[in-house]
């Protein structure tokens, strides 16, 4: 793996690619770039300050919606070991869903999950 560790949720080792570091970095230059644009009042401090924070949030979205699909496939029994986050995707690391019998239903719930999450953290 190139990356690094961020740590364990839920069970779930959550590693980090390199590449994310080119995707933070591009969605804080351009928020603050937006921002700058849209409230040319801000310091620029607070430009890249708020950038910044909007990025975080960005990427922990995405963590949650890989989380939510890495818990319902262990409330299934189908242990997932990891998550990586690469530069446009997220690779679950399983250990049974190859062999698994029912992966057609597994795979319609897992694939629910992750996207319900995402439009719960919109609504609130």
């Amino acid at each position: 793996m190139s990356g690094f560790r961020l740590g364990k949720f839920f069970g779930v080792n959550v590693n980090i690619d390199w590449s994310w570091l080119l995707i933070f970095t591009l969605v804080s230059w351009s928020l603050a770039s937006t921002f700058g644009q849209v409230h040319p009042e801000w310091s620029t401090a607070m430009q890249l300050g708020l950038a910044l924070i909007a990025a975080v949030l960005f990427f922990l979205s995405v963590l949650a919606h890989e989380l939510a699909h890495s818990l319902v496939a262990n409330a299934r029994k189908h242990p997932v070991r990891s998550i990586t986050m690469f530069l446009f995707v997220a690779h679950l690391w399983a250990t049974r869903l190859a062999c698994c019998p029912n992966l057609g239903r597994l795979a319609r719930s897992l694939s629910g999950w992750g996207p319900s999450i995402s439009c719960w953290g919109f609504s609130t």
